[in-house]
């Protein structure tokens, strides 16, 4: 059986000059193919995301009716380009079945059919065994967990999966479907290049008010052997110079952490990592040791800079414990990164002021800003619906999601001084002298001068 995989959604973020610019292999897209194609399947991969890209070119290369199954994955930012292509699809007269994965599968779920007729099946919680489970057992949907779908004209979903709880089971991503060549991150967010990302994790145990928990509530790491191999592949097979390890709380496991740091300095890639993690996770051990395997970059979810606004939003950190991390990261000369957002539930003025305050305090080497969104099926979104002002013409436009717009307001806010907050955040932070004359070190490619430059004009504008 044969199966396409279109990854619809683009990986860049905005809220950061280092973050609109990147073009990140879809590792979801990636792991859900490798893991078909374990289980007898033939799997085609196209990133849609990449300069030059585009559904007509799709048509032109496949012949899509050998498809039994196309799956669209797509960011709920992306959710309009995700829809285009099912429409396109369906209006050449594509007759196979179309599920759509990714977030906009997770965040939306059953909304999907309502905005996007053409849809068969809609995929949430952990994608591999759901997909793979729904391929074989099309027919008979209702006993397809982690599914929603149509049966009588009618929208049903099925109860949710399980996640995996041995990550070690899964193949490393299917990396060799895609032209590694065309991705590429911006000039902020490497050290050397070619860089490669990777998953040390799902998931999070942590409850924050404000997070939309993608990976599910249970922290699942994977372990260092595990990690090692992964590594040890890509180095070989793409010359990785760099990983960069992209899930947001690596070093969960200490024991497994400082495992992998031994294997990797007594194998000596020469290899640089890059990870982001939570303040209360790290110490000097695992730092000193991550630094040993190469390590040159932390990055850490601050949020605020008012422990009351942190204490309501249940992120179970304090700014007494930012301190002393930040401290501490810069003791061992690692690159300082910082999270933030503005307009979490509970923001006023004055803990504006105070996230401002603190971000100028702490001297970041990267800084990045955006304002909160409340995604769809989340706390979040349920207690902005029931307590704030909802912004009625922007509250249901999914491509706002990538958080540098206003959705709804609270308290002493309005949307227009949220707004010039964070263009003053951004301002402030990436028109100093102290911070371009850093940039200007950064700048090693054409692709590097290009993009800073378009993003300096971006700033310029705001």
């Amino acid at each position: 059986m044969n199966i396409l995989l279109i990854s619809a959604g683009s990986s860049s973020f905005k809220g950061a000059l280092w973050g609109a610019y990147d073009f990140d292999l879809p590792l979801n897209v990636a792991y859900v193919a490798a893991y078909l194609e374990a289980n007898g399947l033939s799997v085609t991969v196209c990133d849609l995301q990449l300069p030059g890209v585009d559904i007509n070119c799709l048509l032109e290369q496949k012949d899509i009716h050998r498809f039994s199954f196309i799956g669209i994955s797509a960011n709920l930012s992306s959710y309009r380009q995700a829809y285009q292509t099912a429409l396109f699809l369906r209006n050449r007269h594509y007759a196979g079945f179309i599920f759509i994965f990714g977030p906009l599968g997770l965040y939306l779920q059953e909304m999907i059919f309502d905005e996007c007729p053409g849809i068969d099946f809609v995929i949430y919680g952990e994608e591999e065994p759901t997909i793979l489970d729904l391929i074989r057992n099309y027919a008979a949907p209702q006993g397809v967990k982690g599914i929603c779908y149509l049966k009588d004209d009618q929208i049903k979903k099925s109860p949710s999966r399980r996640y995996l709880s041995d990550l070690d089971t899964l193949p490393f991503p299917a990396r060799g479907k895609f032209n590694i060549n065309r991705y590429f991150p911006s000039p902020g967010k490497y050290y050397v290049l070619p860089q490669i990302t990777m998953l040390s994790s799902r998931g999070c145990n942590y409850h924050c008010l404000f997070c939309e928990k993608t990976g599910g509530s249970e922290l699942r790491f994977r372990r260092a052997e595990n990690i090692f191999l992964e590594i040890e592949e890509v180095v070989s097979r793409y010359g990785a110079r760099e990983i960069c390890f992209v899930d947001e709380i690596f070093g969960s496991n200490k024991e497994e952490t400082l495992k992998l740091c031994e294997l990797l300095i007594k194998k000596n890639f020469g290899i640089y990592l890059r990870i982001s993690t939570r303040v209360d996770f790290i110490d000097r051990e695992i730092l000193t040791a991550l630094k040993r395997a190469g390590l040159y970059s932390v990055g850490v979810g601050i949020e605020s800079g008012s422990d009351q606004i942190l204490k309501y939003n249940n992120k179970q950190i304090t700014t007494s414990q930012v301190r002393q991390t930040i401290k501490l990261i810069k003791s061992l000369d690692l690159e300082t990164r910082g999270y933030f957002m503005i307009n979490m539930p509970g923001e006023t003025k004055e803990s504006i002021k105070q996230t401002k305050d603190f971000i100028d305090e702490l001297k970041l080497d990267l800084v990045n800003v955006q304002i909160a969104y409340p995604y769809p099926n989340t706390a979040f979104r349920k207690l902005a619906e029931r307590k704030y002002r909802i912004i009625e013409d922007k509250w249901n436009r999914w491509e706002l999601s990538d958080g540098d717009d206003v959705v709804f307001t609270q308290s002493d806010l309005t949307e227009a001084y949220l707004k010039m907050e964070y263009r003053n955040i951004i301002r402030r932070n990436f028109l100093n002298p102290r911070f371009i004359a850093r940039w200007l070190k950064r700048i090693k490619t054409f692709h590097d001068f290009k993009y800073s430059f378009l993003q300096f004009l971006n700033l310029l504008s705001m």
